[in-house]
């Protein structure tokens, strides 16, 4: 059984980063990832024509400051998301009418967002009232006109990849408060998708997996059980198991769930594992030989 200082559970950038901040601390370290590869929820294939695309997060915007000075110190090369011409817009009624419309709901969102404590947004005395609704609830008493209410639910189900009735309304503002506005999760320039990264986003977790080393990065190593004992942790997957000192548990909750905790897990924690759900989407590509688009004076983009 390899023991180290600290074993690290999932190789997705939350637990690479966490276990390089370990070995920086003069620690051993150990990572213990499922899948094959490195990444976790990035994931970039290259195309028979040398296309590189992302089947999961691909963009960055200028105010997720620690990616990007990640990728600046990795030397990680980003380029900027193409942005020249028009959005194709299929909204029912009055476009115009729409737009200003949703640029009102997002100054009422902005508003109450800027209520919450940024570390601990649960103690707002607003919190439980806003936990109790939905956000479609919430849309509904705002929104009369059909065609902003599509748009809106829309910009949700794009933004949390559930529909607007799936989200608490203070899960949207929290989401909000971090970034700053709707406007940094929704725009392009100086918004979250204003860059991409040149080989993928997949990349940032590989240096970061190459610099820690192959003897420490472990794949094809589903955790199943974690065993806490008075001084130490078994961390047991399907090739091996670790004892460490620490265990970082860095995977999404839907899949932290299935591993067995000994002791159980609080009550409390054990709860919110079984009621958190993660999201659904669908990421199509489509390649083509040249942007035909952009000699209509159009930016790729569809609404």
């Amino acid at each position: 059984m390899a023991r180290v200082d600290v074993a690290v559970v999932g190789a997705g950038l939350a637990g690479l980063s966490a276990a390089r901040r370990v070995l920086r601390a003069g620690l051993s370290v150990s990572v213990l990832e499922a899948r094959e590869r490195v990444g976790g929820r990035t994931w970039s294939r290259t195309l028979a024509d040398g296309t590189v695309v992302d089947l999961g997060g691909q963009w960055i915007g200028p105010m997720q400051e620690r990616v990007v000075a990640l990728a600046r110190e990795l030397e990680v090369d980003i380029f900027p998301t193409y942005n020249q011409g028009e959005t194709l817009r299929f909204i029912p009624g009055d476009p115009q009418v729409v737009l200003v419309e949703l640029v009102e709901l997002f100054a009422k969102l902005d508003t109450l967002a800027a209520e919450l404590p940024v570390e601990e947004p649960w103690t707002s005395p607003r919190a439980r009232d806003w936990d109790s609704q939905t956000f479609q609830t919430w849309l509904r008493a705002q929104v009369d006109n059909p065609a902003t209410m599509t748009l809106a639910r829309l910009v949700a189900t794009a933004l949390f990849t559930v529909e607007a009735d799936e989200l608490s309304l203070l899960h949207v503002l929290i989401y909000i408060r971090s970034a700053g506005s709707i406007g940094n999760l929704t725009n392009v320039v100086g918004g979250a998708q204003e860059f991409r990264f040149v080989k993928g986003a997949q990349e940032l977790s590989q240096r970061l997996a190459a610099q820690l080393g192959s003897d420490r990065v472990r794949l094809g190593c589903p955790v199943r059980r974690i065993t806490q004992a008075a001084s130490s942790v078994t961390v047991e997957s399907d090739n091996g198991s670790v004892e460490a000192r620490y265990v970082i548990v860095a995977v999404p909750t839907s899949l932290s769930d299935r591993i067995v905790h000994t002791p159980p897990l609080p009550g409390s924690r054990a709860h919110m594992h079984q009621r958190l759900a993660p999201g659904e989407v669908i990421k199509i590509h489509f390649v083509y030989e040249r942007p035909f688009w952009r000699q209509r004076g159009l930016n790729g983009r569809v609404r």
